[in-house]
């Protein structure tokens, strides 16, 4: 890239403060609008906050494959699933436990594992995501976004409170947050790179961690905020939606724009999404709970996941 350290290090520290600030104007903008239409929390997280958060990782992603880079677009694309779900939601259920009530929440995070299924068969079979495996995807999410909005807004006997607020105001929140989670990812990979690139790693490797951390910071300073805020079905919503988008929107897209290819290395790494996902869908099933000590397993494995790629991945 060219730039200093010192550089590339002011890069990350300013994206790391847009995308605070990026966040908090999200979440206050969307979840006014939403509640103004009576929705819950996880619809709200599922659907409007997932979809904004998710931006940084479709303009990354569909520019990548469409110049000629698909190892960056699926690298970028599997590693935000996993930091969504190991770091994001790890770090939310560490910060505040996270509440699970299974006719709620199951439908959701069954489908994000059968998405997850899906698409790594779709992986295999030819090894190549091409434009017809795009349109199979992008018309999943259209029954997924219709699924989401007409999923009950709430649990039988919890009542939603609507906010009586400018709709003016609430837009400018929502699009404010946007372009700074917008600039704030740019800034971030920009300078995350140039510290990757130093150490002489793989493009997939950088791709899977460094560029896949700069991209999902949106969706981990929203649901921390929403944890803080004590909006729990936010801070879910936002990963499962999250990563549904990234699957269908995000490599749909890509795979419209270019077919991309699907090495080993790559199969290894939508195998690891198909078993972030299980995680997702094991508290679901079996407690009523995402609790801190399922945090701390998230986080730990993470970290041991991150290590594993740079350490096999060096050039």
């Amino acid at each position: 890239m060219g730039s200093s350290p010192l550089l590339s290090f002011l890069f990350l520290v300013g994206g790391f403060v847009l995308l605070c600030l990026g966040a908090e104007f999200l979440l206050r903008g969307s979840v006014r609008v939403a509640r103004r239409f009576g929705l819950s929390d996880l619809v709200i997280g599922a659907t409007l906050v997932a979809l904004g958060t998710s931006a940084p990782e479709l303009f990354v992603s569909v520019a990548a494959s469409f110049h000629g880079h698909p190892a960056m677009a699926l690298g970028n694309v599997a590693g935000s699933n996993l930091c969504n779900v190991f770091l994001v939601l790890g770090a939310a259920a560490l910060f505040s436990p996270i509440p699970v009530l299974r006719k709620r929440h199951l439908p959701m995070a069954g489908i994000l594992f059968g998405i997850s299924l899906l698409v790594l068969a779709l992986a295999l079979w030819g090894r190549a995501l091409g434009r017809v495996d795009g349109v199979l995807l992008l018309l999943l999410l259209v029954f997924w976004t219709l699924f989401s909005l007409k999923a009950p807004s709430a649990s039988v006997g919890e009542e939603i409170p609507r906010v009586k607020t400018s709709m003016a105001v609430a837009a400018l929140l929502t699009l404010g947050g946007l372009f700074l989670l917008w600039l704030g990812s740019k800034w971030t990979v920009k300078g995350a790179v140039a510290l990757a690139v130093w150490l002489g790693v793989q493009e997939r490797v950088v791709a899977v961690s460094v560029v896949a951390l700069g991209t999902s910071l949106p969706e981990l300073a929203t649901s921390l905020l929403a944890s803080f805020r004590k909006s729990p079905d936010i801070a879910l919503g936002n990963v499962v939606g999250s990563n549904i988008f990234n699957l269908l929107c995000i490599l749909g897209a890509a795979a419209l724009a270019a077919p991309i290819p699907v090495p080993g290395n790559s199969v290894i790494d939508l195998g690891l999404v198909v078993g972030a996902s299980l995680l997702v869908l094991l508290p679901v099933l079996f407690f009523r709970r995402i609790g801190r000590r399922w945090g701390v397993l998230l986080l730990v494995l993470y970290a041991g996941l991150m290590t594993w790629l740079f350490l096999s991945g060096r050039v």
